[in-house]
């Protein structure tokens, strides 16, 4: 009885999430004068790489650079062995960083321990556009393009020796294919989405999906789009489900901006909605770029360009809102310059946002520009990297609770682990509904090593398991700000 309650209150709370951190001010990532779009990845150690390129007072390129953010402190720009305006960055489970590069062709670099990138190595494929890529957590590397009508599909085995595989058309013949985004599995999986605008009127514009299991084999779906735009970016959550940055154009009055849970094979159903009401003409619109924190918090950011000043001039600006999960709270940022392009939002591993943009100026001037929101909430927050263990692995979670109300308060904090639709709960791990009174500080207890083993040889596939931790009031029974879950299984 006591468990179904926890679960109860767990979802309410799920439910009921409410924004209080403000952003930071807009601050220059180098004093490079950026000429091209900043891409951005952060690892499971809250390290994140930005590559922006540099160009010259013409508008002419000249360097790509790689800068590395991390402890809140911006490395020296780093030149890159090519200047690319077609480029994908992501982070592998080791804390390495992966990107693609164009010159005239495709290429693979990937950093070493000490943070070096390697020399690029040719992909041998026909992609020219739009590429993306991904590591999944057993360390396959996967790579996407655009290919004049169709794209490619390219996977690397780590340590295989054995290069990449050849490429695999996952289209459809006849559509027209454009903007690629993956995004991660649980378990070894990936997924892959694009925008597809088939010839056959009575299909249309569709969003495309394709779903490579561990093994490299994949299926393909499609899912109804009843707008014109073709971006579509995409994120897997803390329980295995995608979500996905999506807009959806009502009329020319008002648009909806949603994201979406999409489950492989099954429908997509509308979960975050902000209807803006803004005047037309809107020159462009672009889909919501997404982040899920260790909370469960879906974050999305997107750019809306409308036209400002007289009719015929063009002169345009650039309102950037920020929606997160169920909360009808917005937030706007005008833009500093004369254009202000959000171009990626992260969340690191303690639910901290990091926001990226370019600023466009009419003289030509142009600079990237980061802005970090510091989770200020309360809340129970567990920390588990990676999620798939194999034997004599170390299984190390860590928790942190929260306290940013400046006084210290009493609670009861309650962990336990769902395995196979069993409870087993801390700190005896057993079945019987147990709890830890304890005071938190006015500010809070840092993160520590809260369950760590090493795993045992030959347990063979277990799994999926959810811990789930959170504090709770001893007087009223009510949660204390946000319970936090991670999941993981052992194979």
């Amino acid at each position: 009885m006591v468990e179904h309650l926890f679960r109860l209150v767990l979802m309410i709370l799920f439910l009921t999430r409410l924004t209080h951190a403000d952003w930071s001010t807009f601050e220059p990532v180098s004093e490079l004068h950026d000429g091209t779009a900043s891409w951005s990845a952060i690892n499971a150690d809250d390290t994140i790489c930005v590559f922006v390129g540099e160009y010259d007072s013409h508008g002419s390129d000249t360097e790509m650079f790689s800068i590395i953010y991390k402890n809140n402190v911006w490395s020296e720009p780093t030149p890159l062995p090519i200047f690319s305006g077609e480029t994908a960055i992501c982070a592998g489970p080791d804390g390495r960083f992966h990107a693609i590069l164009f010159d005239n062709q495709f290429y693979y670099i990937v950093t070493d321990e000490d943070g070096n990138w390697s020399e690029p190595e040719p992909l041998s494929w026909a992609a020219t556009s739009d590429p993306s890529i991904t590591v999944t957590t057993e360390g396959t590397i996967i790579a996407s393009g655009i290919v004049g009508m169709g794209f490619n599909l390219v996977i690397k085995i780590q340590n295989d020796g054995n290069g990449w595989v050849n490429p695999e058309y996952v289209g459809t013949e006849g559509d027209s294919e454009e903007f690629t985004d993956l995004s991660i599995g649980l378990w070894g999986d990936a997924h892959l989405f694009w925008s597809a605008d088939s010839t056959k009127p009575q299909i249309g514009k569709r969003i495309g999906h394709c779903h490579i299991h561990p093994d490299g084999s994949w299926d393909r779906y499609y899912y109804p789009n009843f707008t014109h735009l073709a971006d579509v970016y995409a994120e897997v959550d803390h329980f295995d489900r995608v979500r996905i940055g999506y807009t959806i154009r009502i009329d020319e009055i008002e648009t909806a901006y949603t994201a979406m849970i999409a489950v492989p094979g099954g429908s997509m159903t509308h979960e975050v909605q902000q209807s803006t009401h803004w005047t037309w003409p809107i020159s462009s619109e672009r889909a919501p770029r997404v982040a899920v924190d260790p909370f469960d918090d879906l974050q999305t950011s997107w750019t809306r360009y409308y036209l400002l000043g007289e009719p015929g001039k063009t002169h345009s600006c650039v309102q950037f809102r920020e929606n997160r999960f169920m909360s009808d709270t917005v937030e706007t940022e005008l833009c500093q310059g004369d254009r202000f392009f959000p171009e990626n939002i992260l969340s690191d591993s303690h639910g901290n946002l990091h926001l990226f943009t370019k600023e466009w100026h009419f003289d030509k001037r142009q600079q990237a520009f980061h802005a970090m929101k510091t989770r200020d909430r309360l809340g129970a927050c567990l920390r588990l990297h990676p999620n798939t263990y194999h034997g004599s692995e170390p299984f190390d979670l860590h928790l942190e609770l929260q306290n940013h109300t400046g006084s210290p308060f009493q609670t009861d904090f309650y962990c336990c682990l769902e395995a196979y639709g069993q409870y087993y709960w801390y700190p005896g791990w057993t079945e019987d509904v147990s709890f830890q009174s304890r005071v938190i500080p006015s500010s809070g207890v840092p993160e520590q090593s809260f369950l760590s083993f090493t795993v045992p040889d030959g347990l063979g596939e277990l799994g999926p398991f959810t811990l789930y931790a959170a504090m709770v009031n001893p007087e009223t029974g009510e949660l204390i700000g946000d319970y936090s879950a991670v999941m993981f299984r052992f194979r």
